[in-house]
């Protein structure tokens, strides 16, 4: 009786977590390639590199990322599905609100 509901407990704990979400988290690292950079979406600041770092952390979703550098320097990042979000439908619904609510099921390029 032990052995089941161990099962059921490990089966429950993974179907309540989205595949993209565990595979390639909910924020993107994104390389700015200059120092002091801010990313945006639309015009929406979400995350800044600053003290001469070259990496911005933004979270996850389907706009683009658009990385302003005041050398002028510009690159812009474009929303995709992400495919890792297709192993929910091994797990069911809830795997995708997971994936969903967390931006997990986008991925930039």
């Amino acid at each position: 009786m032990k052995k089941i509901l161990t099962t059921i407990v490990i089966l429950l704990s993974i179907s309540a977590t989205g595949c993209a979400t565990i595979f390639s988290g909910s924020t993107k690292d994104v390389a700015a390639g200059h120092a002091n950079c801010k990313a945006y979406k639309g015009s929406e600041l979400v995350g800044a590199a600053s003290g001469g770092s070259r990496e911005l952390f933004v979270s996850r979703g389907n706009s683009a990322i658009t990385v302003k550098c005041p050398d002028g320097y510009n690159r812009t990042l474009i929303a995709s599905f992400n495919g890792l979000t297709l192993l929910n439908l091994l797990n069911g619904l809830l795997g995708w609100i997971v994936d969903i609510a967390t931006g997990a099921m986008w991925t930039y390029e």
